[in-house]
């Protein structure tokens, strides 16, 4: 089945697969997964064929209580959240296809990212080894220079002075909050042209929010108008990720999203059928309200009431 997967991601980077060949894989991994990942069986129960019609999101939560994965975990990424909070697991057998995906995903975009000039304000995999964000950064730029730490937060006077002394187009991946503790120091340089700034993580933190417009008008102002910045929406429990380069975030097609209780305006809860968690839980059910289009989709936050989490908790802690 692993196999099966690598093809599917490599081949969807130039050539979608028609609807119904995603279909048919989706099918196929749903029986695969129902008889060799733990736990799946006990969710799902029999495989009827009213069974084998539906799909089976797995609550995100369950993550806290259950190991869903084929065979031994080779790495367990887990989710962000307040020190005193139980953190849910992702396990996956190997990580050919999550980084495949990774790789995958950014050669859609229109442009390249410049990954030979980093510099991470997210969470340095040296130091968060069970952050799947930590991760994805260091597959798409390894040689990073790093601009937080956990031991001190965002490094800002030396992330500024990085920033000054670069002479090429800089590649800036940062949570939403590590950047805006970056700006509040009110420095600023213009970044060279081809600069991409990379946002993620959520804009509300336990003791901080800021509005995702704003963080954007002062990411122009005190870096520059070359900048152009893209937002990436990713989960632990993901193998893959939501990309938008400023036309609405979008899926690419091994990613597959839809809602759930959905009201008259089309927002729902979020749902991914994500076919590179071959060796875990493709199907996820997540407590994000979304409208989806095609593969635009649109995010307007948590469901209300639900416990804040994400990778901005992370920065936020260290910070704190």
């Amino acid at each position: 089945m692993k196999g099966a997967c690598l093809d599917l991601i490599r081949s969807s980077i130039d050539d979608p697969p028609e609807r119904a060949a995603l279909d048919e894989f989706e099918q196929k991994l749903l029986i695969w997964q129902h008889q060799h990942v733990s736990n799946m069986e006990r969710f799902i129960g029999p495989l009827t064929s009213s069974a084998l019609r539906r799909r089976h999101p797995v609550p995100a939560p369950l993550f806290t209580r259950f190991e869903f994965c084929a065979g031994t975990p080779h790495t367990r990424f887990r989710t962000s959240g307040t020190t005193s909070g139980t953190r849910g697991v992702h396990c996956m057998p190997d990580l050919e296809a999550y980084e495949l995906s990774i790789r995958a995903g950014i050669a859609r975009l229109p442009f390249s990212l410049p990954v030979q000039n980093t510099l991470s304000l997210c969470p340095h995999a040296s130091e968060f080894s069970d952050s799947s964000l930590a991760h994805m950064i260091q597959t798409l730029a390894p040689e990073a220079s790093v601009g937080f730490t956990k031991a001190h937060g965002v490094a800002v006077e030396a992330s500024w002075a990085w920033l000054r002394a670069s002479e090429s187009a800089v590649f800036l991946p940062a949570t939403a909050l590590a950047l805006a503790s970056f700006l509040d120091s009110g420095e600023s340089v213009v970044l060279p042209e081809g600069s991409i700034v990379m946002i993620t993580g959520g804009y509300k933190g336990q003791h901080r929010s800021i509005p995702e417009q704003s963080l954007h008008e002062a990411t122009r102002a005190h870096l520059g108008p070359n900048v152009r910045i893209i937002r990436e929406y990713g989960m632990t429990e993901l193998s893959s990720q939501l990309w938008d380069w400023g036309e609405g975030y979008r899926s690419p097609p091994w990613l597959r999203v839809f809602t759930q209780h959905t009201n008259a305006d089309g927002i729902g809860q979020l749902c991914f059928v994500d076919l590179a968690n071959w060796g875990s839980c493709m199907a996820i059910e997540t407590h994000d309200l979304g409208r989806v289009t095609d593969d635009r989709v649109e995010l307007f936050g948590r469901i209300s009431g639900m416990k804040a989490r994400g990778c901005s908790l992370v920065v936020e802690e260290q910070s704190a």
